[in-house]
């Protein structure tokens, strides 16, 4: 009986420990962000800088805004849920896919863009 109640003690607090941590280092779970974008290529005011590699990997048909996230190194449609979750401070906004995947950035699993 103690045997059981020790086991079933041992499996509870595994549990409740792994469910705390288990978003610990995901980037994308900010608080949500407002996100203004203009003609003239600023964000919020911010003008930004594209990474200086580039090289054709995919066909781009242009039409496309890809918001990038600089800590996980991941990219997202621009109406991804998960797009709107990036902190200001971490969002690259660019057309370019290929230039994002040179540069060592991976799509989002959830919007594929």
């Amino acid at each position: 009986m103690r045997n059981t109640l020790f086991v079933m003690t041992i499996i509870l607090t595994l549990l409740i420990c792994g469910c705390a941590g288990a978003n610990a280092g995901n980037y994308d779970n900010a608080d949500d962000v407002s996100v203004v974008t203009t003609d003239d290529g600023t964000v919020n005011g911010y003008r930004i800088q594209s990474p200086s590699n580039s090289a054709e990997v995919t066909p781009n048909n242009g039409n496309s805004m890809y918001y990038a996230n600089k800590n996980s190194k991941t990219f997202h449609k621009k109406d991804c849920s998960y797009a709107s979750k990036i902190k200001s401070e971490n969002l690259y906004m660019t057309s370019d896919r290929n230039e994002l995947i040179t540069s060592g950035y991976h799509a989002c699993k959830f919007c594929k863009p």
